[in-house]
């Protein structure tokens, strides 16, 4: 029992590592601007009783990326009219549950425009996210970028005209509900796998007349056990049931 418990532990941290792999993959090798059209582009919006003027959120969405670009004016205004081009519907719905600071706060410095970016990586499920952020970019041209819970991979970026779209980032931050759905997927591939790798190997070295365990040559041993590790040998050609999942 505490044998098969180890190596359902040792498919659990496989499947971990895993998920953590394919969510860095993605990061470095899948870039949405470039892959797909982003989704419908929304505008406008209402926070805490005032009307922004402009509110942009668009979703651009790859395999196994999902990256949500959020854009607003720090100026309010209870004037319908002033909106800055068409209203296609709340922004709302676009924003992850996971990245409430996409959303506008009245605490953020005043300044013509404020840009946040969410990106979310993972197969089949999004497990893992980065964040970015930086404000006035026309006043302040300067200004680095703030980065959060990620590794930039390519720092030239940081000090581009639109960091939003270009800036790579390995994420740092779980997303839940996604990182255990694909840890307990790919755990279950590698139980298979390696459960079907010690099957084949146990099979060939019954055939071949060794211990099915430590694959010591057991010809021509007259013993009803393995002499060097134990194993019950029935014909010489299995192993105990308590023994079939130890590779």
């Amino acid at each position: 029992m505490k044998r098969s418990a180890r190596w359902l532990i040792v498919c659990l941290l496989l499947g971990v590592v895993t998920t953590i792999a394919v969510a860095w993959a993605c990061a470095a090798w899948v870039d949405p601007y470039t892959t797909i059209q982003p989704s419908p582009r929304r505008s406008g919006g209402a926070m805490d009783g005032r009307f922004y003027t402009f509110w942009i959120v668009g979703k651009h969405e790859a395999f196994g990326t999902a990256r949500t670009h959020s854009q607003w004016a720090s100026h309010a205004s209870n004037d319908r009219s002033e909106r800055l081009g068409p209203f296609f519907g709340p922004p709302e719905p676009l924003i992850p549950k996971w990245a409430p600071f996409l959303v506008p706060s009245a605490d953020i410095p005043a300044g013509p425009q404020h840009v946040r970016v969410a990106d979310a990586r993972g197969w089949p499920f999004l497990a893992m996210w980065s964040g970015l952020s930086y404000d006035d970019p026309i006043q302040l041209p300067t200004k680095t970028p703030t980065i959060m819970h990620g590794l930039v991979l390519n720092p030239s970026a940081m000090s581009g005209p639109s960091p939003g779209t270009t800036v790579r980032m390995l994420p740092l931050a779980l997303i839940w509900s996604g990182f255990l759905a694909d840890t307990a997927l790919y755990s279950l591939i590698w139980l298979v796998l390696l459960t079907l790798i010690v099957f084949g190997r146990r099979r060939l070295r019954s055939r071949q007349g060794c211990c099915v365990i430590c694959g010591y040559d057991l010809r021509g041993t007259p013993h009803g056990q393995c002499p060097e590790c134990g194993t019950a040998t029935t014909g010489c050609s299995s192993a105990t049931s308590r023994d079939v999942l130890i590779p």
